[in-house]
């Protein structure tokens, strides 16, 4: 009798969570039906969950009603729960990148204004020299 209760109590939890994870979808879907969620889970404020979409971290009600995005404070630790999540977030990015072979290659950086106003110095003064 007492592993059908406990069992019964982890249904329940997990039916109350799916029905929760569902709710949190439709609300997404129904404010960006292309969204992509990358991850749905409880989040420490009560009856809402963190929700990662496509690398960004929302916060939604467990009933689908409420969305807020920004930093969510844990007062009494003094810890940012969302810089928390983005972490954990940039630490998986990382590990793919290093099981994928530890290297990225990056977009060429365009040169800034103050880089280009010394290249046409530069330019500028090799022209004169070359004229005298």
């Amino acid at each position: 009798m007492k592993r059908f209760l406990v069992a019964a109590a982890l249904s329940a939890a997990a039916f109350s969570s799916s029905a929760d994870d569902a709710a949190v979808k439709a609300a997404i879907e129904s404010l960006v039906p292309a969204a992509k969620i990358d991850s749905i889970s409880e989040s420490q404020v009560p009856n809402f969950y963190q929700v990662v979409l496509q690398g960004q971290v929302v916060y939604i009600s467990a009933d689908g009603k409420y969305l807020f995005q920004g930093s969510v404070f844990d007062i009494p630790n003094k810890t940012d729960l969302t810089e928390a999540a983005k972490a954990g977030l940039r630490k998986g990015a990382l590990a793919a990148v290093e099981k994928a072979g530890g290297s990225v290659e990056l977009p060429a950086e365009k040169p800034s204004e103050h880089e280009k106003k010394l290249a046409r110095r530069d330019a500028n003064k090799a022209a004169a020299k070359a004229a005298k």
